[in-house]
């Protein structure tokens, strides 16, 4: 049934057994990524980094968002603390970059504030009648520390991240149980002429795997390869595979994880780890317009010097695994310019058959109408 309520029609269907695919607009038109700004972006929790960046009183992180701004903090009295990165006087930039400060201080007029946001001293303020200093205190911004990473979320009103994504802790700490002892140890960006829905529907199903990523087919166990559904999360896990002379990289057999895992998070951020050696692989893209996406992979192991193992799945991230899904991204976003193209059929079984059922696709579309009030 085509609903024409929505921004745009679509032939979408509660039921996934039943649904098509959005339609083209929803990827590229420059209506919707307005839409989504406010609907999406600036109302859901978004990934930062791990805690071991801000573990320090007085470390701080930027994180950037279209065209926001947040920096993130922690006080001397150990809080966890975000502010939009303006100066409420004359609206400066406040901080870049990240590094350790003990008073946050204008670089235009010099006003400085204490780490939990309140102004610590305005230049003049004795000479300005009535002036009060309640009223120039930086912009907070939702901020939690959840499963060893760090969050934030300019809605001040969102339920907590540990609320949204009720269960993943235990879920990763199951597949990952050192993830808190992990660290930073590379990170890879990319730019990608694709919306970046395209970006996430590619990351939620393995239908494409068998032919778009040999390497990887021989990794992992793609027969018993299955996508769990949950209210803001999903799951997509497979038992070691068969890693011969034909797989990606040499590992261990006998390493840290002996399962391929994946999560994606609502809306943009993704978690990933190859069977072998114990690490942790953070996918977190950026939108930066209805046709392009930053991505960055930044990679955690037990040591900040990846092992040859390690470089070998970095590398392999870096030089196969990625630039063959960016290929197929960006003439799908070519594609869904057409006039042909009217939302296809996700394919989608009974028995939600992990190598190429799409229900984890339709949940994730699913939810973009629903922020979009088109359902």
């Amino acid at each position: 049934m085509l609903k024409t309520s929505a921004p745009f029609p679509h032939r979408f269907h509660d039921d996934p057994e039943q649904s098509y695919a959005l339609t083209g607009p929803y990827y590229t038109s420059p209506e919707i990524f307005e839409i989504e700004k406010e609907a999406i972006f600036y109302k859901s929790w978004l990934f930062v980094c791990h805690k071991e960046k801000l573990v320090e009183p007085g470390s701080y992180v930027t994180f950037s968002i279209i065209d926001q701004e947040i920096f993130i903090t922690r006080t001397k009295e150990n809080e966890l603390k975000a502010f939009y990165n303006v100066c409420p006087h004359r609206g400066h930039q406040l901080v870049e970059g990240e590094g350790k400060k003990s008073i946050i201080t204008c670089p235009y007029h010099s006003w400085t504030f204490r780490l939990d946001g309140q102004l610590n001293k305005a230049r003049g303020q004795d000479k300005v009648k009535n002036f009060d200093a309640s009223e120039h205190c930086l912009t907070q911004v939702r901020v939690e520390e959840y499963a060893s990473l760090i969050f934030i979320n300019m809605d001040m009103n969102a339920k907590p991240a540990h609320i949204v994504y009720d269960g993943l802790e235990e879920d990763l700490h199951r597949y990952v149980p050192d993830l808190g002892k992990l660290t930073f140890a590379h990170r890879i960006k990319f730019e990608v002429k694709a919306n970046w829905k395209v970006v996430v529907d590619n990351f939620l199903e393995c239908n494409h795997c068998s032919t778009t990523h040999p390497a990887l087919c021989e990794l992992i166990d793609l027969k018993n390869y299955k996508s769990h559904i949950y209210e803001n999360y999903s799951s997509h896990i497979a038992p070691m595979g068969n890693p011969n002379s034909k797989a990606a990289y040499k590992i261990d057999p006998n390493g840290g994880n002996q399962n391929f895992y994946a999560y994606w998070l609502w809306p943009m951020t993704m978690f990933n780890a190859n069977p072998g050696e114990t690490a942790f692989q953070i996918f977190h893209i950026v939108p930066t317009g209805p046709d392009t996406t930053t991505e960055y992979f930044d990679f955690y192991f037990l040591d900040k010097e990846p092992t040859e193992e390690g470089w070998a799945g970095i590398n392999y991230m870096e030089k196969t695994l990625n630039p063959e899904d960016i290929e197929i991204c960006e003439r799908v976003q070519k594609g869904l310019k057409s006039k042909g193209y009217a939302g296809g059929r996700l394919i989608v079984d009974k028995e939600r058959t992990g190598d190429f059922s799409e229900h984890a696709v339709h949940h994730f579309q699913s939810l973009v109408l629903k922020s979009l009030n088109a359902l």
